[in-house]
């Protein structure tokens, strides 16, 4: 009886059990894992889709994007190109293709994509976004961002990104209490995104509201303990605060989270060699001790240029 019980058992989970079998289904499995940053997975799952179809512009430009992730702009381009070839009116495809030419330097090839982007769906706040931020932030041209992010907080005024990017859009200008008051929005609107703690704590820090900025960084740290935003903002306000034990402390965590972040060990080394300077006097092996953890932290970061 158990026998028979146990082969019905796994005859029924073979009849439940359903497999990606349609282009659209290889693809919302390549969207989940992409969600997830697993972008090798998401890569593998988008391959399947196009092997069922590849004339599907959707399933290039997704290819596109994640190959963008895999650092391969090549690759990446001649996939968001043979989607556009594929479905002209594909705005995502074009905002993406402005990004990686403006990161090889062809503006005007950037600038043409992302205003081919907004053209095709001009009340899509995030296209507008991304042109403020990823061309014209970019190029310093603020009085364009600025009417991006003002005409995408006026199609989503409930979109905390806006007010996020407008906020350091202002900030670039040195226009900290509009930054403010920005960033102010975003955290009503969302107070569960790190980037608007520690976006909002530079601003209050150059403001010299140095114990509110503290606090957000703080906050981040609890938001994303696994995350390196929060501390490496906490450790270069430390630094600047003489706190250099705390600072020492920060960097650390970054380098748990990324033990190659070349970043982390120069700011980490920074810290020693001003604990080493106030220990000089007061206790000489002590000084030689946070010389000796600088320079060690130094040929860290040697290294890993090395390795680049």
């Amino acid at each position: 009886m158990k026998k028979q019980f146990f082969l019905f058992l796994m005859l029924t989970l073979l009849v439940t059990t359903t497999f990606p079998t349609t282009v659209d289904e290889y693809l919302i499995i390549g969207e989940r894992y992409f969600a997830q940053r697993r972008f090798h997975e998401a890569h593998a799952a988008v391959q399947e889709a196009l092997r069922l179809n590849p004339d599907y512009a959707v399933a290039n430009f997704h290819l596109g994007v994640i190959y963008y992730h895999l650092n391969d702009s090549q690759i990446a381009l001649e996939r968001l190109s043979r989607a556009i070839e594929l479905d002209g009116a594909l705005a995502e495809a074009y905002s993406w293709r402005g990004r990686i030419f403006k990161a090889r330097g062809k503006y005007d090839n950037a600038l043409e994509n992302y205003n081919m982007a907004v053209y095709l769906e001009p009340e899509n706040d995030r296209l507008r976004r991304n042109r403020a931020l990823f061309l014209y932030t970019a190029l310093g041209d603020f009085t364009q961002a600025l009417t991006d992010y003002n005409r995408a907080i006026e199609i989503d005024p409930l979109n905390y990104e806006n007010f996020q990017q407008r906020g350091v859009c202002y900030a670039h200008q040195g226009l900290f209490e509009q930054a403010l008051d920005d960033l102010n929005t975003a955290i009503s609107l969302n107070d569960g995104v790190v980037e608007n703690f520690t976006f909002r704590g530079t601003m209050l820090f150059y403001m010299g509201r140095h114990e509110e900025a503290m606090e957000d960084f703080d906050t981040a740290v609890r938001l994303d303990s696994n995350g390196i935003r929060g501390f490496f903002q906490r450790g270069h306000a430390n630094i600047r605060l003489g706190r250099h034990h705390e600072a020492v402390s920060d960097f650390t965590e970054v380098i748990r989270i990324e033990p190659n972040n070349r970043h982390a060990f120069i700011n980490r080394s920074v810290a020693y060699r001003y604990l080493a300077l106030l220990s000089l006097y007061s206790d000489l092996e002590r000084a030689l001790y946070y010389v000796q953890r600088a320079q060690e932290d130094e040929a860290a970061a040697n290294w890993l240029d090395s390795q680049r």
